[in-house]
C-alpha cells in the first residue's frame, strides 16, 4: 500500500495497513532543506519554491505532502530579491524601488497581497481593483474581481503543486492549503478593526467572507485540474479563545460546508485546521463533515489538548490528525518522551484507523533526525492491528 492509499483510506474512515504519517512544515524549515532562505521561499521564484518542498519529501518521504501554492508569474518577472547589509529587499526590476522584507517575512507595503508571492495566511487571489481603505460598505466590493480556475493555473499560483503531482501524485497524497475566509476578511479592516467589524459593520464583513468563499470554489477546482488529492481549510483565528464560538457556528462552518461539498463532488478530501482552543467547534465541525480535523499542541492561554477528546468529539469517522509537541517535545524532548508520546496518541486516536501521525506546524529549530524518528516509531506502533 502507498502513501496515497494510506491516506486516502485514513481519510475515509477506515484502517489502511499502518497509521499514516506527515507533516506541514513552516517555510523556514523547508528552505533550509534546500539550502535557501526563507525570504527565497518567499519572494523568490516557484522554482525556489517547488525545490525546497522537493527536498523536504525526499529527506523525510512521507505519505503526505502538504505543498504552499506557487507565485504570479507576473510578479515573479517583473521582482528580485536583493541583501544589503544582510538585509534582504524585494526589488522592483521596472523601477529599481526596493521594498522591505520585514521580520515576519511581509513586504513593508504589503503589496504581495493582492498580486504577489503570499502564502495561505492572510492572503487572497482576489483583486480588489481599488484601495482597502476605501471600502466602507458592501456596495464597495463591487469592483472586485475574483479569479478563475483557469486564472489561477495560467498565472503560476498552481505550479509548484502541480509538478509536485507529476513528481510524486502517483504515490503520494499532496493537498493545497486554501485560503483563511476569517483572516482574510479581518485585514480588509486590520487585525483589531476586523475583530470589531464583525460587530459593528456585520453586513460587510458578511460580503467579505462569501466573497472570498467564492474565490475559494476557484482554488478548488484548480486543485482538481492539476491532480491535487485535497484541500487544507486553514482558520488561524477561528478558536474560542479569541472569538465566540457562534462566529464559527453561524458564519464560517455554513461557508466551509459548501466549500468541502465542491471538494467531495470534484473527489478531493477536505482537512480543516483548527487553531487554539477548538474543543467547542468540534461537534459543529464533524457536520460539516471534514475527512480530517489537525489541531495545535496546546491552546492559545498553553493548555494542552489532548488528541484522545479531539476523537471522542469527532466520532470514529472523521480522520484525526496527531498534535505532537513541535516545541516541547520536538525540540526539547527526550526520545523516550517522543517514543511514549508517539505511541499514546496512534493508540487513543488511532485505535480503529481513521488517523494521522502528525505534529503542528514544524519550524526552523526542529531537526531533521526527529522527524525521521518520529516516521520509525510509527512504523514500530502504527502497524494494524495494532498491539497495546
Amino acid at each position: 500500500m502507498n502513501g496515497k492509499e494510506r491516506m486516502r483510506i485514513a481519510l475515509s474512515g477506515g484502517t489502511p495497513d499502518r497509521v499514516p504519517v506527515g507533516f506541514f512544515y513552516n517555510c523556514d524549515y523547508k528552505a533550509k532543506c534546500a539550502g535557501i532562505t526563507s525570504q527565497d521561499y518567499i519572494f523568490g521564484t516557484n522554482e525556489d519554491r517547488f525545490n525546497a518542498m522537493a527536498s523536504t519529501f525526499q529527506l523525510h518521504r512521507e505519505d503526505w505532502i502538504h505543498s504552499d501554492s506557487g507565485i504570479n508569474h507576473d510578479w515573479e518577472k517583473k521582482h528580485k530579491i536583493v541583501w544589503d547589509e544582510n538585509k534582504a529587499f524585494v526589488e522592483n526590476l521596472s523601477t529599481g524601488q526596493r521594498d522591505d522584507i520585514r521580520l515576519d517575512l511581509t513586504l513593508t507595503s504589503a503589496q504581495e497581497r493582492s498580486n504577489g508571492p503570499g502564502l495561505d495566511y492572510g492572503y487572497s487571489y482576489i483583486k480588489l481593483n481599488r484601495p482597502l481603505d476605501s471600502i466602507k460598505e458592501s456596495v464597495d466590493l463591487r469592483d472586485a474581481q475574483i479569479r478563475s480556475a483557469n486564472e489561477l493555473i495560467e498565472q503560476g499560483f498552481l505550479d509548484p503543486p502541480r509538478r509536485l503531482v507529476q513528481l510524486y501524485g502517483r504515490d503520494t497524497f499532496i493537498t493545497l492549503p486554501m485560503s483563511n475566509l476569517f483572516f482574510n476578511s479581518l485585514v480588509f479592516f486590520g487585525l483589531e478593526e476586523g475583530l470589531i467589524a464583525t460587530l459593528t459593520k456585520p453586513k460587510l464583513f458578511t460580503s467579505l467572507l462569501e466573497m472570498n468563499a467564492r474565490q475559494e470554489f476557484e482554488v478548488v477546482r484548480a486543485a482538481s485540474m492539476v491532480g491535487l488529492d485535497g484541500i487544507w481549510l486553514a482558520e488561524m483565528l477561528i478558536s474560542a479563545d479569541i472569538i465566540p464560538p457562534k462566529i464559527y457556528v453561524d458564519t464560517i462552518a455554513p461557508l466551509h460546508r459548501q466549500i468541502v461539498t465542491e471538494a467531495h463532488r470534484l473527489g478531493l478530501k477536505a482537512i480543516a485546521y483548527l487553531t487554539g482552543n477548538c474543543l467547542p467547534l468540534l461537534s459543529t465541525a464533524r457536520a460539516v463533515s471534514y475527512d480530517g480535523v489537525v489541531v495545535e499542541s496546546q491552546d492559545k492561554s498553553g493548555n494542552r489538548i489532548n488528541v484522545e477528546d479531539v476523537r471522542k468529539s469527532l466520532g470514529p469517522d472523521i480522520c484525526v490528525f496527531g498534535n505532537l509537541d513541535p516545541i516541547d517535545l520536538l525540540i526539547y524532548g527526550s526520545d523516550e518522551a517522543l517514543r511514549q508520546e508517539v505511541r499514546r496518541q496512534v493508540m487513543v486516536a488511532g485505535k480503529n484507523g481513521s488517523f494521522v501521525t502528525s505534529s503542528n506546524i514544524i519550524s526552523l529549530p526542529v531537526k531533521p533526525e526527529q522527524i525521521n524518528r518520529i516516521i520509525e516509531l510509527n512504523l514500530e506502533y502504527g502497524q494494524y492491528p495494532l498491539k497495546g
